[in-house]
């Protein structure tokens, strides 16, 4: 029982502690904010939760889960005792002398039967918490990250019909100034409208852009040559300022959401 007791006690806090960073990773997805927050404020992360719930309950949940079956075999091995330890690892000298003289002044030891039936009574409990919590862990899909990608889309279709001009930009130039703390890093770019799903943009014209970034490696150098959605309120040749939630990754699972998504409501 001891070794079976610490086996969950592992198996509980490790559970906990890698979906507790998976948690942190989806809200470092959203923001380096919302990372630290999450790690260091009292109930952000219940509020990141709430906001985040299809995406994130999944890691919260487990956590939870590991931390629980963690705190319960604690508190079983808590309740056990000292005295009931050393019982365990002395109970063929009970009544017979040697070590077990040293306890006569303490309370009488049960007989063999009861004390195995102690144990046993706690048995079928740990059983069951340990088999719930592999399962769980183990009931994920073939692509892990298949409802991470659905959350993702989801948020850039609300964001897409809330801004005037929803393009797909080839990136030709970048220059990043990077700036000590706590001044933003500077991130200027230039690219061609590759096509335009929403707004007056055509295919063929020359945007500019700029960001402002949290957090950056000084020596970064940023790359070029690559696509991305942009999602803007200007139709300007003078730079336009890109937020957190207006420029997003291509990809070509991500293309084809994106060209359906535009396609239906073409239709309507």
């Amino acid at each position: 029982m001891i070794v079976l007791g610490y086996i969950l006690l592992a198996v509980g806090f490790m559970g906990c502690l890698y979906w507790q960073v998976r948690f942190l990773v989806l809200a470092y997805n959203q923001s380096l904010w919302w990372c630290f927050g999450c790690l260091f404020v009292p109930f952000v992360d219940w509020f990141f939760l709430f906001l985040n719930f299809k995406v994130a309950v999944k890691p919260f949940g487990l956590s939870l889960l590991g931390l629980l079956v963690a705190g319960l075999v604690a508190t079983w091995r808590g309740s056990c005792g000292p005295h009931d330890m050393t019982r365990s690892y002395n109970k063929r000298g009970a009544g017979k002398g040697g070590v077990a003289d040293l306890w006569r002044a303490g309370p009488s030891w049960p007989a063999l039967p009861d004390r195995e039936r102690s144990a046993m009574v706690h048995l079928p409990r740990m059983i069951t918490s340990l088999i719930l919590a592999l399962g769980l862990i183990g009931c994920r899909s073939a692509d892990p990250d298949r409802s991470y990608r659905a959350w993702l889309f989801d948020n850039f279709r609300r964001e897409a019909a809330a801004h005037k001009h929803v393009l797909l930009v080839c990136i030709y130039e970048s220059r990043f100034e990077w700036k000590p703390l706590p001044s933003y890093h500077h991130l200027d770019c230039k690219g061609i409208v590759v096509r335009s799903y929403k707004g007056t943009w055509g295919v063929g014209e020359r945007i500019a852009l700029h960001h402002e970034l949290e957090s950056a490696p000084k020596e970064w150098q940023p790359p070029v040559g690559y696509l991305e959605y942009l999602l803007v309120d200007e139709h300007s040749a003078e730079p336009i300022g890109v937020d957190v939630g207006e420029d997003w990754e291509y990809t070509p699972e991500f293309g084809r959401r994106v060209a359906q998504l535009y396609a239906r409501e073409s239709n309507r």
